[in-house]
C-alpha cells in the first residue's frame, strides 16, 4: 500500500523554528533579513507543493489540500506553543538568578545585543 510522507510536517516545523531561535524574546522583536525570509518562504512553498503534488512515485502518495491545511495549522500551533515556552524559559532564567550573577548576566546580554546590532549594521552597509 502507498504511504504518506512526514516531510511536509518536519519541513514546516523546522523552518518556523528558525524564527524562534533567532532571539531570546518574542520572534517578532527581531526582523529577519530579506535573504533569510526569502529562503524560508521558498522552502516552505516548495515543500507544501511537493507534498500536494508528489511527482516522484516511490510508493508515496500526494496529500490533499485538506491535509496540507491541517499540517500548516498544526505546525503554526506547535510554533506558537514552542515560542511561548521559549519566552517563559528565558524570563525565568534571566529573572531568577541570585545576587551579583544576575547583574553580570544582564550586562553580558546587553553587550552581546550591542555587538549583534553592530554586526548587522555593518553587514547591511555592504
Amino acid at each position: 500500500s502507498a504511504r504518506v510522507s512526514s516531510g511536509p510536517w518536519l519541513s514546516l516545523s523546522c523552518e518556523l523554528s528558525v524564527f524562534s531561535a533567532r532571539t531570546d524574546h518574542a520572534f517578532f522583536t527581531r526582523r529577519p533579513g530579506f535573504a533569510l525570509l526569502t529562503a524560508l518562504a521558498c522552502e516552505m512553498l516548495i515543500s507544501t507543493l511537493l507534498a500536494r503534488f508528489w511527482p516522484f512515485g516511490q510508493n508515496i502518495e500526494a496529500i490533499s489540500w485538506e491535509v496540507v491545511g491541517y499540517l500548516w495549522l498544526v505546525a503554526v500551533g506547535v510554533f506558537v506553543i514552542q515560542e511561548n515556552l521559549k519566552t517563559i524559559t528565558y524570563y525565568v532564567v534571566y529573572n531568577f538568578q541570585a545576587g551579583e550573577d544576575k547583574e553580570a548576566a544582564t550586562q553580558a546580554r546587553k553587550q552581546v545585543r550591542r555587538e549583534l546590532a553592530m554586526k548587522e549594521a555593518a553587514g547591511s552597509t555592504h
